[in-house]
């Protein structure tokens, strides 16, 4: 991997896709950057790196009822607006074994 100078727009970018629950190893993979690269952005940027889209308990309890109801992890995903990775993160999160497609 090439030591890269990112734009503004590339780094705002990174920002909102973090800001959306996207995990710095996913970001650096799509922008060929190193993940250490991304958090240091994202903390340039004064974002706490707890930041990641977070989901709400009474959310999490919808997705995973969902889930369970057999709402595949995509429309969940786009029912909340959030990333269908975060709808992965939290069905595992809460116990819940997610089906490969």
């Amino acid at each position: 991997m090439a030591l890269k100078k990112l734009d503004e727009q590339t780094i705002k970018q990174i920002t909102i896709l973090y800001k959306n629950g996207i995990t710095p190893k996913d970001i650096a993979k799509q922008y060929d950057i190193l993940p250490n690269s991304v958090v240091r952005i994202i903390r340039k940027q004064g974002i706490d790196r707890e930041f990641c889209a977070r989901v709400e308990e009474e959310e999490a309890k919808e997705i995973v009822r969902l889930y369970i109801g057999g709402t595949n992890s995509t429309i969940i995903a786009k029912q909340f607006e959030i990333d269908p990775r975060t709808v992965c993160r939290v069905l595992k999160k809460n116990g819940i074994v997610v089906k490969r497609k």
